[in-house]
């Protein structure tokens, strides 16, 4: 049964939900709250990790043909995919620095089991029928039985795998293979290119590209609590995310030239000491610009990785950046609300997220923490989007009254 579920709240309200508006005529109950506005609460679940990735994309890229309800700013887009990003469901490191790459070149995150792509995932391909599919990660992540099932359902498609030597090494392929300047422009999103040739590890020198914004987020690729918001926030504002083994007491010299190289005006690292060293912080500001004026660097974080949720989404969406592009025009407004303990229905959502240049806030399975009420709140949002089914987040979770 795969379901999105719309119910509209009153202020203040605490309402019982009944007859709610679903997919194949099917309805659960979802009692939710408005945080100080009349606001839309849906969720968007599949039956499983890949298949609510698919609901997803087909929330954000939808069709006449497809029975789904829209999610999102009513924008002037055309929602027609030109990109999809494929990577793992089963773990996340790759798919976090692909969420951003995906939202900025306009096209979805989908996940993958190791060696085979679900039915209802090639499915979802096929449909979107796009220019190019980025198949994320080594043979290891995904086999090449998946790159041969994906160039079946998609002939005319482009497929390229980009990877690293590891899940650093991957996401720094990620972000030079989606940001250097002119892909937006090319009359072909994503035109054949060697990733290795652009990120060598045996030669990390001589780089030949910029990020259009001037900054990036730096996360831990150790763990995905911290790099969701992360995630999400880049990719509504045009910028990669950077995995970095957090625990290390230095920056690796290889993100190091990269960042050297590419000359951000602004660097963000995301989390706190326990997660991102002060080591590593320090190193960031100690980048050589190539300009000769320095890099601002400021360490996103909170108590607990809600908190850190909170201030880095809320900052990403207050004037402290400016709002992303477009956004100020916006007549409604949106939030993401996804599991912070775990991360499969985060990955895609948070795609979802920056595509439709809207924050994303990480709650507890059970119940939201005050943060994310508060994170909500701030935004005044017309619709809140639950990312997975009652497993992920609880029914209780909608009722933004009551909290953990």
């Amino acid at each position: 049964m795969n379901e999105i579920v719309t119910t509209r709240r009153t202020i203040g309200a605490l309402v019982a939900t009944a007859a709610l508006t679903a997919v194949f005529c099917t309805s659960i109950p979802v009692s939710a709250r408005a945080a100080e506005s009349d606001a839309v609460v849906v969720r968007v679940a599949g039956d499983d990790r890949f298949s609510t990735a698919v609901r997803i994309s087909q929330s954000v890229f939808s069709d006449d043909e497809t029975p789904v309800e829209p999610v999102g700013p009513a924008i002037d887009r055309t929602r027609e995919a030109r990109v999809v990003y494929l990577a793992s469901g089963r773990g996340f490191a790759d798919a976090l620095s692909a969420a951003p790459a995906a939202a900025h070149l306009g096209g979805p995150l989908l996940l993958s089991d190791t060696t085979e792509v679900p039915a209802v995932v090639l499915a979802e391909i096929a449909r979107l029928d796009p220019e190019r599919v980025v198949v994320v990660g080594g043979e290891t992540s995904l086999s090449p039985r998946v790159v041969d099932q994906v160039e079946r359902v998609v002939p005319g498609a482009t497929v390229d795998r980009v990877f690293g030597a590891d899940r650093f090494a991957t996401s720094r392929a990620i972000s030079i293979d989606a940001f250097v300047d002119d892909t937006w422009q090319a009359p072909a999103v994503g035109r054949p290119r060697d990733v290795i040739s652009l990120y060598d590890p045996a030669d990390h020198t001589g780089y030949d590209v910029s990020f259009d914004d001037g900054a990036l987020f730096v996360a831990t690729g150790r763990s995905f609590p911290d790099a969701l918001a992360a995630s999400a926030a880049a990719g509504a504002h045009d910028m990669p995310l950077i995995l970095v083994p957090g625990e290390a007491p230095s920056l690796d010299e290889p993100t190091r030239d990269l960042i050297a190289a590419v000359d951000p005006g602004y660097l963000y690292p995301v989390g706190g000491p326990a997660v991102m060293s002060q080591g590593i912080v320090d190193d960031l500001r100690r980048v050589a610009p190539v300009d000769g004026t320095a890099h601002e660097v400021e360490r996103l974080s909170g108590g607990d990785r809600y908190e850190t949720s909170h201030w880095t989404g809320s900052t990403a969406f207050s004037t402290h950046w400016g709002l992303p592009y477009g956004v100020d025009h916006f007549t409604e407004t949106s939030v993401f609300v996804a599991n912070g303990e775990n991360f499969p229905d985060a990955l895609a959502g948070a795609a979802a997220a920056g595509y439709l240049r809207q924050p994303l806030f990480t709650s507890r399975a059970a119940c939201m923490p005050s943060a994310t009420y508060h994170a909500v709140d701030f935004q005044q949002p017309d619709e809140v989007v639950l990312l997975g089914g009652p497993s992920a987040l609880a029914d209780r979770v909608a009722d933004l009254s009551r909290l953990c």
